[in-house]
């Protein structure tokens, strides 16, 4: 059987924060045949110029930061589908493209949230939670020095507990941070920025990392990262963070503003303890949510759809 030929439209991100675009595109070319577009066309041009016809197209999402401009998407008929980041970036422009009838699945990163902002494409949904580079985001073995590690972009409009903490904790002797640099692509001259192993060796020295998943209540990414570094989380939960296998006590720790300073009392005084619910978060990640699993999940279900002639 010969490999599937896919078209991947999006913006090079292998220098960007947000590297996961990237580490999802080295492992689907492990096991089809991956032509990346990068730059603004029609999509009849882009067709015209590729080097293989594509059984199928996947969009990096329709969004800035993330894929460049296409047009003409009207006159698509092969099979095609897109990645979902961004709930909230020009959702009107983005439903309309997402109801074309070359649009055969969408994968967002966040079910329930997507569902609820466009309902009426919930038929078209796989749903595609984030995911970490297993090579990147592993234990480094590294000595634990960091008590309190928190990095992250800390906006009070949208992440308002983690702001909170954020300015709590400054004066906590053992608590760390450095500057995010926000979700753009890092220039080689930015050395003062970490990103990539860097900053999984940051999370890796840590003994407690803490965030939390904004005002939406989603299943971000830092929550994926951190227990794949094998440190234990301290973050709030939600039912579709349950279901991802991230449980209280278990293989993270439930926090709010009221008991945020309890738990980390508590945690860097039980070292046996801690490391259990950390070591059990590391298996569960690298178990359910690495790049080389999502890849697969992802190739089964366009070869579904391919087949099907959905």
């Amino acid at each position: 059987m010969s490999k599937l030929n896919i078209l991947f439209i999006s913006k090079n991100t292998s220098q960007f924060i947000d590297k996961s675009s990237h580490y999802l595109y080295q492992e689907l070319q492990k096991h089809v045949n991956v032509e990346v577009w990068s730059e603004h066309a029609s999509i009849q041009y882009i067709l015209s110029r590729v080097q293989r016809k594509p059984d199928f197209i996947l969009f990096n999402d329709i969004h800035k930061n993330y894929s460049p401009f296409i047009n003409g998407l009207e006159t698509l008929n092969v099979p095609s589908g897109m990645i979902v980041h961004d709930l909230h970036y020009n959702p009107k422009l983005r439903e309309r493209i997402m109801k074309l009838s070359c649009i055969k699945v969408l994968f967002p990163h966040y079910k329930e949230a997507f569902i609820q902002t466009f309902p009426s494409l919930s038929d078209k949904v796989h749903w595609f939670p984030h995911h970490v580079n297993e090579n990147v985001f592993k234990d480094y073995q590294i000595t634990k020095e960091t008590d309190v590690l928190m990095v992250g972009a800390n906006y009070p409009h949208l992440y308002p507990l983690r702001a909170k903490i954020m300015q709590e904790m400054k004066t906590f002797s053992g608590f760390k941070t450095f500057k995010h640099p926000g979700y753009r692509d890092i220039k080689a001259h930015e050395k003062e920025i970490i990103s990539g192993a860097e900053y999984a060796k940051e999370i890796n020295a840590a003994k407690i990392f803490i965030t939390c998943d904004s005002i939406y209540h989603y299943p971000l990414l830092k929550y994926f990262e951190v227990l794949a570094s094998k440190t234990l989380l301290l973050a709030p939960g939600s039912p579709e963070l349950y279901e991802l296998g991230f449980i209280d006590g278990q293989t993270f720790v439930q926090i709010d503003l009221n008991n945020y300073k309890e738990k980390i009392t508590y945690y860097l005084a039980n070292e046996i303890e801690r490391n259990v619910i950390a070591r059990q978060g590391y298996k569960m990640v690298h178990e359910r949510h690495i790049s080389s699993k999502r890849a697969l999940e992802m190739i089964h279900k366009i070869q579904t759809i391919i087949e099907r002639k959905l």
